[in-house]
């Protein structure tokens, strides 16, 4: 019998050697996905802190600043918790309202009827949090930050009217 052309097999070399080369780019290429995962787990994490930054600082503004008439420093300034009075000319009783930390939230709690509460959060996401200082018309505070590892603190101001 004649055979025509020179039909090559592959040897188990051959195969032995792509086995290995593609277990190789295999492994590259997982390595570069759990590292390109990390860095997007941390870009999230930060991203997710920034955003309760901002959620902190616009809500404490607006609630401080626009809709309360004052700040009740009768018992001084406890350190994660501030009560606000409005007081309107004629209404003869003042609203009372109290901004808390607990349980990794900042919570802004009022009298929404004669029997009920309300809870709004501020911010979530905090390991601490904490005024520490009224100096003429601003209220200081300090937070730390905390989600999935990261953590960012900062110091602010609300300035009340």
């Amino acid at each position: 019998m004649r055979w025509y052309g020179s039909a090559k097999g592959v040897s188990l070399v051959e195969t032995v050697m792509n086995m290995l080369l593609t277990a190789i780019v295999i492994s590259i290429v997982m390595v570069m996905l759990s590292i390109t995962f990390k860095i997007g787990f941390q870009i999230h994490s930060q991203l997710t802190i920034d955003e309760e930054i901002v959620k902190l600082s616009s809500n404490l503004k607006y609630i401080v600043s626009r809709n309360w008439t004052g700040l009740d420093l009768s018992e001084g300034l406890d350190g994660d918790t501030i009560t606000l009075e409005s007081r309107f000319p004629l209404i003869p009783e003042a609203s009372v309202a109290t901004i808390t930390y607990r349980d990794g939230r900042l919570m802004f709690i009022y009298r929404e009827s004669e029997n009920t509460l309300a809870r709004t959060v501020l911010a979530e996401h905090l390991d601490q949090f904490t005024f520490y200082d009224l100096e003429g018309q601003y209220l200081y505070y300090r937070a730390v930050f905390e989600y999935r590892g990261a953590t960012k603190e900062i110091d602010g101001a609300v300035r009340i009217y």
